[in-house]
């Protein structure tokens, strides 16, 4: 007498619906009135990217604020023209530049310096500092600047 294999039944296997992911950042920390109705999706787009792709010092930087509850927003898109800047950081009318390594490069640092001046030239103040300052001190320079 032969034995028999026992076969398993599979389980019906009935597909999910994806979940529906909130977005990450809503953008609602801009008043989006004061820009050109044309290029509000594509500054977004930007943002979001910029905003994924945030160096740990920014990250830092923006943990910080949040802990001090100081209000700010992170990547702010400020248009020149025809060009848009993005911020790595604006706490009230103060531009907040975190520069790497990078910037000291000579070319580099003038790109920054005239960049500088059309933010000003904007109405903000600009504050650059380098990454390897403490958070802290970045912080206190800020609320002795507002």
């Amino acid at each position: 007498m032969k034995k028999r294999k026992r076969v398993r039944k599979k389980p019906k296997f009935k597909p999910r619906e994806p979940k529906k992911r909130q977005p990450r950042y809503t953008h609602s920390d801009i008043d989006w009135s004061t820009y050109p109705e044309e290029k509000i999706e594509r500054i977004k787009q930007r943002r979001t990217k910029f905003l994924n792709q945030a160096t740990v010092f920014e990250k830092r930087l923006y943990k910080a604020l949040k802990e001090e509850n100081i209000p700010y927003a992170p990547q702010y898109p400020i248009i020149d023209k025809e060009k848009i800047y993005f911020a790595d950081c604006l706490v009230n009318d103060i531009v907040i530049e975190l520069d790497g390594g990078y910037h000291k490069i000579h070319y580099v640092y003038h790109k920054d310096m005239a960049r500088t001046k059309r933010i000003e030239a904007k109405g903000y103040r600009v504050m650059r500092f380098e990454n390897q300052i403490p958070t802290k001190e970045i912080i206190e320079r800020i609320r002795g600047a507002m």
